[in-house]
């Protein structure tokens, strides 16, 4: 019997489509913070810098279970390039980059919303997400302006919890309003490494889902994994989660 489902976010439910107009957005307003703050800077320098930050968030998620928010990859960056932002400057850099979400907007993956509907009709489903420079206050927004929210009766968003996929904390804290064991629980998503490892290693059932053909996951997909079914798209998860239940 399956009495929880527990879904990941980037690449199962939304894609990662808008990322060039986000990254342009996120670098024109932190030139602008620089040359106001008498530090002229090329977009290159912005992206060298980004990119050392990058590694500092990807050697603290995979060792320590952990993300960085945004404010520590804002601060990362400046110091980067010998920045000291006051707090004022900060907090709007902060902003600007957090709200740049809905700067080419994300898009539900192709059946996503009708499925939700009714697998929430069946089960209480939960968001199991690791963030980075957008927080889980504006991936709510995000996902009540794809009128998706309702469908939702937890959140465990790393920026939040403290913890991040595979660790077993942030399971722990989706699991935490429901009357579940893991035994009873689905969880799905696209990495193998933080989805599928962390679902099994807690002791849930995990469905690897390849539903965005766009996705660093799908393209660096090997044919092996350690999940108990593979969904190549929405439709087919009611079907592959009632054979997991034995039903």
């Amino acid at each position: 019997m399956i009495k929880l489902v527990t879904i990941d976010l980037w690449n199962t439910i939304i894609d990662s489509s808008g990322g060039k107009e986000r990254k342009a957005y996120r670098n024109g307003k932190l030139i602008e913070a620089l040359a106001a703050a008498g530090r002229e800077v090329q977009e290159g320098d912005i992206d060298e810098a980004f990119l050392i930050a990058s590694s500092a968030f990807d050697r603290r998620w995979v060792e320590d279970h952990k993300t960085m928010n945004s404010t520590e990859m804002i601060t990362h960056i400046c110091e980067q390039m010998g920045v000291e932002m006051h707090d004022g400057t900060l907090k709007r850099i902060i902003d600007a980059f957090e709200d740049s979400i809905f700067i080419g907007k994300p898009q539900l993956l192709p059946g996503a919303k009708e499925t939700l509907a009714e697998l929430s009709a069946k089960y209480p489903l939960a968001i199991i997400s690791d963030t980075a420079l957008s927080p889980g206050t504006m991936l709510r927004k995000l996902l009540e302006e794809h009128g998706v929210l309702q469908y939702f009766s937890h959140f465990s968003f790393s920026d939040e919890t403290g913890a991040a996929k595979p660790g077993k904390r942030a399971f722990d804290v989706a699991f935490e309003p429901f009357d579940a064991q893991p035994e009873e629980a689905v969880h799905i998503g696209d990495i193998e490494r933080t989805d599928v490892a962390g679902a099994k290693n807690y002791g849930m059932h995990a469905i690897l889902f390849r539903g965005d053909k766009n996705s660093i996951s799908y393209k660096n997909y090997r044919g092996e994994t350690d999940a108990d079914a593979i969904a190549e798209s929405w439709q087919e998860i009611p079907g592959i989660i009632m054979r997991l239940a034995g039903v």
